[in-house]
C-alpha cells in the first residue's frame, strides 16, 4: 500500500492507529491503490442514516482542486468566519 500511495511504511501504519490524519488527497490515492470509490470508506455513515446524496458530494468534493487546502483554511476558521464563508459561497454558488 506505502509505494502506491507515496508514503513509507511507517506512515501507512500511523494512518492505521490514527496517529496521524489521512488528507483529503491521501485517502483519494488510497481509494484508486485498493480500485474502490472514496465514499466506500464511509458505508458506516449510510447505515447510520446520513443523507447519502451528502455522502456523495464529499466524495466528488475531494477529488476537486483544491479542496485539500480549502478544508485546512476552513478549519483554522471562527464560527463566524465560517457562516461568512458559507453564505459567501451559496451567493458565488447561485450566481
Amino acid at each position: 500500500m506505502a509505494p502506491a500511495i507515496g508514503v513509507t511504511f511507517q506512515q501507512v501504519q500511523k494512518y492505521e492507529l490514527g496517529s496521524n490524519r489521512v488528507s483529503a488527497s491521501k485517502l483519494f490515492a488510497i481509494a484508486q491503490a485498493l480500485g474502490v470509490l472514496v465514499a466506500s470508506f464511509f458505508s458506516d455513515l449510510e447505515e447510520s442514516g446520513a443523507d447519502p446524496s451528502v455522502l456523495s458530494e464529499f466524495g466528488d468534493f475531494l477529488v476537486l482542486n483544491g479542496s485539500t487546502e480549502l478544508v485546512k483554511a476552513y478549519r483554522t476558521l471562527t464560527a463566524d468566519q465560517r457562516r461568512v464563508l458559507v453564505d459567501l459561497a451559496q451567493v458565488m454558488a447561485a450566481s
